[in-house]
């Protein structure tokens, strides 16, 4: 029995598919199924493990986030203003 691969790629053309990784089978005609992928599941990633990668890249280089205290301050001061 051959090995068969599940692996994610881009359609780059209607007829050229890039894999995300390598496969090891020889050069030959293979059976290929395809399906697009959610927002959420391109790249290996799901939206949260990119939403969490990206915060730590932010804080890695500096950033600094706001408090949930001063976004709540924040929301408070502009009901005032609006009077509510």
């Amino acid at each position: 029995m051959y090995d068969s691969y599940t692996i994610t790629g881009t359609l780059e053309t209607d007829q050229l598919v890039r894999l995300d990784i390598p496969v090891s089978l020889h050069a030959r005609r293979v059976s290929i199924t395809l399906a697009p992928l959610l927002p959420e599941q391109r790249n290996g990633k799901t939206l949260i493990a990119w939403v969490r990668k990206a915060r730590a890249d932010l804080k890695s280089k500096g950033f600094q986030f706001r408090t949930k205290e001063e976004i709540d301050q924040q929301v408070r001061e502009e009901r005032e203003a609006r009077g509510e």
